[in-house]
């Protein structure tokens, strides 16, 4: 993805991301540090809300999406999408009697057979897999698993928002290799979203950000006012860019599973 003056969810008369709606009008030319959680949560979801909506409208044949929650985004964009001949949503939240397109499981243990969609998508889920008991590497072998020859499996994650560490402390570079060697690929792309904002706001919402605790698979809050000595100053250490505070941003992956 291009810088977000290039990208066509951007407004340049507005000096807006279309794709942020309502949050948008709401913090309008505001600065940034005067933002609350919310309004910087709804910016930083602008990216994956437009990645949403460009995988479901591009989407066709069986469509299996991990980690949907309620899966309104993605739910309402395919519903529109005549050339999706079914579609369904995995996550550990819901209960564990199917309900239509929503099923009870995880990334790790994915109850569907081998070779069952064209695509799998997961949005934001993939820094959150340890705190079920998931690998990176696990749940992507089960993810190339129930993919179809020449499916495509689309992720989208955060840096500098929570999840585990190395999503926390934004190791692009590491996160982006383990996911490469996660299952034998026939294709890799990322793309960074909102990474060169300008001249967008920055977004800061690891101030109010968590991370799992490794060995432990749960999820500690880690505020700027609060953490301890040593975590912050391996925070500051790592997380330090060229503003002197990181600005979060968006790593969309596509990964196609040979044919």
């Amino acid at each position: 993805m291009p810088a977000c003056r290039d990208c066509p969810f951007f407004d340049s008369e507005m000096v807006i991301c279309r794709s942020v709606g309502r949050a948008g009008k709401r913090t309008g030319s505001r600065p940034w540090h005067t933002w609350t959680q919310k309004e910087s949560h709804d910016h930083l979801r602008s990216c994956t809300n437009a990645i949403i909506s460009l995988w479901a409208s591009r989407a066709s044949g069986s469509v299996l999406e991990v980690g949907c929650g309620v899966a309104r985004v993605f739910r309402r964009v395919l519903n529109r999408n005549r050339a999706v001949r079914e579609w369904y949503a995995i996550d550990p939240r819901w209960p564990t009697t199917p309900a239509r397109h929503f099923v009870h499981g995880t990334v790790g243990a994915i109850p569907f057979p081998d070779n069952r969609f064209d695509l799998v998508g997961s949005w934001e889920t993939i820094e959150h897999w340890a705190e079920y008991g998931d690998t990176i590497e696990g749940g992507l072998q089960e993810i190339y698993r129930v993919l179809r020859p020449g499916g495509v499996c689309a992720l989208a994650m955060p840096m500098y928002v929570h999840g585990g560490e190395d999503f926390f402390f934004g190791r692009d570079a590491a996160v982006k290799a383990r996911i490469a060697a996660a299952a034998p690929w026939a294709t890799v792309r990322f793309n960074d979203w909102r990474r060169d904002y300008d001249p967008l706001p920055r977004i800061e919402n690891w101030r109010h950000g968590s991370y799992t605790v490794p060995g432990t698979g749960r999820r500690r809050l880690v505020r700027l006012r609060k953490i301890e000595g040593a975590v912050l100053e391996r925070l500051f250490a790592e997380a330090y860019q060229k503003d002197g505070i990181p600005s979060c941003w968006q790593i969309e992956a596509v990964l196609t599973k040979g044919g």
